[in-house]
């Protein structure tokens, strides 16, 4: 099959695409450039704010052709000038239209924040409030609020913190280096249960009622009960489990020295 986009022109005129490019943006503009863009036209402002921010000059003759298709040539233009632009700085919507249809987060006004935390932080996980990292390099886990940008908490866990997983209540982190699982109470920042698991634990996952550690050094994966803070049960898989996730209804464990995955039914 051809390929159509490469074929012919777009069939996208260039009123959607200044929809797309702003985002619609709110501000009523009172004025106009474009003798076939007036007041009344549903995409006046649209169309306006692309002039104003460069990112067109219309067809010709104090027109846009509001009507007329656009070229892949002619998406390459305005996309171009959009990203140049950093419009808005990434601060409201346009700022967020420039960065999301443009798909360039590597720019630096599309990233939005850097938050420091603490030594060589691995895992991440979302209790709904804060992100929660674990920080291998120093033993800790450090708590951002989402909201603000910035670490609200510093928990001492184990040794080498990595997996982290959110149960609704408590953040749990597998301790790499001394074969524990630390529980979290997110609404204190203090560890509540310290339960050993087996040697190496690296992945952690909540199936509603327990959580699920892969211990990949001796090819098991511990299952806590959470309201106990128990091993209820530990599973053999194959060599070296890592990943672990749950499907809803079974756990599915990525066993990394042989290549195979296993399926749990909890």
């Amino acid at each position: 099959m051809r390929d159509m986009l490469g074929k012919v022109k777009a069939k996208v005129s260039l009123v959607v695409l200044a929809v797309v490019l702003v985002a619609a943006p709110s501000a009523a503009l009172a004025i106009h450039n474009f003798d076939d863009v007036p007041d009344s036209h549903t995409f006046h402002n649209d169309i306006q704010w692309m002039l104003e921010n460069g990112i067109t000059a219309g067809c010709g003759g104090s027109n846009y052709c509001p009507d007329s298709y656009v070229t892949r040539g002619q998406m390459a233009a305005f996309m171009k000038r959009l990203a140049s632009k950093g419009i808005g700085g990434a601060d409201g919507a346009d700022g967020a239209a420039a960065c999301a249809v443009t798909l360039l987060w590597n720019l630096p006004q599309c990233q939005t924040a850097t938050v420091t935390v603490g030594t060589n932080p691995v895992g991440v996980a979302f209790d709904g409030n804060n992100m929660w990292v674990t920080n291998w390099g120093d033993g800790t886990v450090s708590k951002i609020n989402v909201s603000t940008d910035t670490v609200t908490a510093t928990v001492t866990v184990g040794t080498n913190p990595r997996g982290v997983a959110f149960d609704g209540s408590n953040i749990w982190v597998a301790n790499n280096g001394d074969g524990t699982v630390s529980k979290v109470d997110v609404s204190t920042d203090t560890v509540t249960a310290t339960v050993t698991v087996g040697t190496n634990p690296v992945g952690v996952a909540f199936d509603g009622n327990n959580i699920w550690v892969t211990n990949a050094n001796d090819g098991t994966v511990s299952k806590i009960d959470v309201s106990t803070d128990t091993v209820t049960a530990t599973v053999t898989v194959g060599t070296g489990p890592r990943g672990v996730a749950f499907d809803g209804s079974n756990i599915w464990i990525t066993n990394n020295g042989d290549g195979t995955v296993s399926k749990i039914v909890p």
